[in-house]
Parts: structure tokens; sequence; C-alpha cells
């Protein structure tokens, strides 16, 4: 389809000196110039939060026993909440290594279809 192509069908409707035809494209116009950040800058904030998420998540268990042993809990209970919290912490680290998996997947996928229309102009 080439940049001119691309351009050139950015917007779904034909260009009309028709002044309500203007106002329609206009509009259409500025929608999918924001669809243009918006998409990858969407992608971008799912993905920062998913790790985010994951990673927090992820710390807190592990540092359950420390966080206990600053609070001044006997030692006996903050070593059993400490391999209490790694056991979690291992459970959600393989949570977490499922989830990065279907993001990729997500990713690519949303990333074919957007090369896809980008490439091929719709009907």
């Amino acid at each position: 389809q080439g940049v001119a192509g691309f351009w050139k069908h950015l917007v779904p409707v034909h260009w009309s000196w028709n002044p309500l035809d203007i106002v329609i494209y206009m509009i259409l116009l500025v929608i999918e110039l924001m669809g243009l950040i918006i998409k990858p800058a969407a992608l971008a904030i799912r993905l920062f939060a998913n790790m985010f998420g994951g990673h927090t998540v992820l710390l807190a268990f592990l540092t359950l026993g420390y966080i206990l042993q600053a609070q001044g809990t006997p030692d006996l209970m903050t070593g059993g909440m400490g391999f209490f919290g790694f056991g979690l912490g291992v459970a959600i680290y393989f949570l977490e290594l499922l989830v990065a998996f279907l993001q990729a997947y997500v990713f690519t996928l949303l990333s074919a279809v957007f090369i896809g229309a980008a490439m091929n102009p719709e009907h």
C-alpha cells in the first residue's frame, strides 16, 4: 500500500466537497489519527500494568517474613510466615510466567491485526 496509500486510506470515507461530508471526514480523520497513537499506548500501558502488578505481588509475598520481623513478631512465627511467603512467591512466579506468555501471544496477535489493517484498506 505504501506511505501515500496508507494516508490516503486512513479515513474510511472518500473526500467530497459537500460541507457535511467535509465535517464527517474531519471528525473521522481526528478519530483515526488519535487511534494511531492510542492503540500502541494502550498496549504499552497494559504490558506495564501487568508486569508491575505481578512484580509487586511477588515482592509482597517474598518479603513477608522480613516485614513481620521488622514489626517485632517472634522469630518462630516470622520464619514460618517467611517459608509460607516463599511458597506463595514461587506459585505467583509461575502464574506471572503464564501471564507473560499469554501477554506475548496477545501482543503478537494484536500487532498482526494492526499491521494487517494498515497494509490492506478496508472495503
